[in-house]
């Protein structure tokens, strides 16, 4: 048979005071004042951060407009000068018809562009100005004006090979004649040489035979 047993439970009350309520009352005030405060006080802190942050972008904004206008100045110095954006600088040369001298000045103003009638191309300024019995760059290129003033073309000269087009191929310069007792042949850096054909060299036309002399 199970067992129960009973203790004695003392219940204690005490008396509650008015002025306590006050002073938690008080302290509690005391407390949100003090939180209020110091909200205030982040509230200031997050407010000169916002400040600082909005004068530092403030300023890396002017910093990177006055380097964006310094970068604007120096391109227009190149262009000045004969230079394009990418540092290049032209120099006695004709470019989009525009002489680049010594430096790449370009004070000389009167413009160039090819011209052609039924006897071939040639290249003049408004000045009146052609080229005539020399080579002349344009837009990148070499070509070679006789003394009539027309371009060359399919033709060596001065031992550089000028393509159909009037422009200097490159890969074919240093051409020269060469002789032994069996004859003259002409024959470029490359190697190459002409056979069995007729060949342009410097305004005169030559015949080539089989194994590759000049026959007269």
């Amino acid at each position: 048979m199970p067992q129960f047993y009973y203790e004695k439970l003392n219940l204690h009350f005490d008396k509650v005071d008015p002025n306590n309520t006050d002073n938690n009352t008080n302290n509690n005030n005391s407390n949100n004042t003090d939180n209020n405060t110091n909200n205030n006080n982040t509230n200031n802190n997050n407010s000169n951060n916002t400040n600082n942050n909005t004068n530092n972008n403030n300023t890396n904004n002017n910093n990177s407009n006055n380097q964006n206008n310094q970068n604007n100045q120096n391109n227009n110095s190149n262009n000045d000068t004969g230079s394009t954006s990418t540092g290049v600088t032209y120099e006695n040369e004709w470019v989009n018809g525009q002489w680049h001298g010594a430096n790449g000045d370009t004070s000389y103003t009167p413009q160039g562009s090819w011209k052609c009638n039924s006897t071939g191309w040639w290249f003049e300024d408004t000045a009146g100005w052609y080229p005539q019995s020399q080579w002349v760059k344009i837009d990148s290129k070499w070509y070679y004006f006789t003394a009539d003033g027309y371009m060359d073309y399919s033709e060596y000269r001065d031992g550089c090979w000028l393509g159909a087009d009037g422009a200097w191929v490159e890969s074919y310069s240093g051409g020269k004649w060469n002789g032994n007792s069996n004859g003259w042949w002409y024959v470029d850096g490359s190697g190459w040489y002409p056979s069995n054909q007729w060949l342009w060299i410097d305004g005169y036309r030559y015949w080539f035979n089989a194994s590759g002399y000049w026959e007269e």
